[in-house]
Formats: C-alpha cells, structure tokens, sequence
C-alpha cells in the first residue's frame, strides 16, 4: 500500500479524529435479576449517603491495604452520578441525599481503582493504526450497601462490577467520567436495587409509609 501523500495527512487525521470513540462492557457479580418500573403511588422516598474512595490494583485485583478518599470534587461527581442511578432504576418517589432517618435508607459505601492504563498502545493506535488498534483499561467497582428502615432489621448487600473501558484513535480510557455519564454505576447500582425489591424493602409494609 501506497504511503499518504502529504496532502492526505489532514484528511486521515480529520477521518481518525470522527472515527474516535470510547465504550465499556460490564460484567457484575452477582449476576443481577431483572427490574421493573414499579407504580409511582407504590414508590417510596429514599435518602443516600455515599463514602468513596480508590484503591490501587494489585495482582488483577484492588488493594485491600491502601485507601485514599476521593476528594470533595470527585465525591460530588459519585454523589451526583448515584443519585441520577437510583432515580433511573424507577423505584423511588423520591432520591435525596441525607442522613438515616424515619424512612427507607441507603449507605453507599464505594472502593473503586483503575489499572494503569497502556500509553504505548494508545500512543501507537493514535500515530500508526488510525483507530485499527483499540486499547483498553479495566477498573473495579465494589458497592456495599447497607440498607434500614425503621420497620425492619437492616440488611447489607455487595456487589462487584468489572468494567472494561475500550477506546480508539484519539479517545482515551483514561477520562474520567462526566457526572451525566448513564454508565456503569447504573447497571451496578440497578443490580442492588433489585436484591433490596426481593427482600422487600421497597415494599410498605417493609420500608416508611
């Protein structure tokens, strides 16, 4: 195949710049169970309280020994991205953030880290491939959330989530996630949700009236 004359560079480059994109594929553990809208005058209003940090990777799994809180910039982007996922999973009248109190309650309680990313692939996918080589980079969400309400016992669920980020050309993994993003925190935070409608949290008689 003929090199590009010079001419050409600015069209290729322009061509690699619209052929950029980025996805993800998720895989959660536990496997999650199908959810429902519910009725709007059979929702409860629900309060959250979220506590994030990160954690490094370490032998394909996050650190359990090194954890550093988020700080306030990126806990107001998690706090906004969950209270988005739990309103998506139309289950609640209501999602506010606050303190435990005479309803249905959450505690977000999230680890999460990132490998480090493989700058050799990307930089040779931006420079040679032009959005023929794809490079990638994984990241581990764990939630645990421990649920109460003043009519029952609470109850503490986990969930894990294996996020895989895939990016082309001039798109990079790396980015981080705006708060608008309608990724992986909603799938994840779906999968919880359902484990609270079958244990019947979100039904009257076992959350606030």
């Amino acid at each position: 195949m003929r090199p590009p004359r010079l001419r050409e560079l600015p069209f290729l480059l322009l061509a690699a710049i619209w052929a950029s994109c980025s996805t993800y594929e998720i895989a959660i553990e536990p496997i999650p169970v199908a959810l429902s809208p519910r009725e709007a005058d059979a929702r409860l209003p629900l309060t959250f309280a979220v506590r994030s940090t990160y954690a490094p990777f370490v032998d394909e799994d996050l650190s359990t020994t090194e954890l550093y809180p988020r700080d306030r910039r990126l806990l107001r982007d998690e706090v906004a991205r969950y209270a988005q996922a739990l309103t998506a999973t139309g289950q609640f009248a209501s999602v506010t953030e606050g303190a435990p109190g005479n309803g249905l309650h959450c505690q977000l309680r999230i680890v999460s880290g990132r490998e480090p990313s493989n700058e050799f692939v990307r930089v040779l996918s931006i420079l040679l491939t032009l959005t023929l080589l794809p490079h990638e980079q994984r990241e581990i969400v764990r939630l645990q959330a421990e649920v109460s309400s003043p009519s029952r016992a609470s109850a503490t669920y986990e969930c894990r989530a294996l996020v895989t980020s895939k990016a082309t050309a001039f798109d990079d993994t790396r980015l981080r996630r705006p708060r608008s993003f309608s990724g992986p925190e909603h799938e994840l935070v779906a999968a919880l949700v359902a484990r609270m409608a079958t244990d019947g949290f979100l039904d009257r008689r076992g959350g606030a009236r």
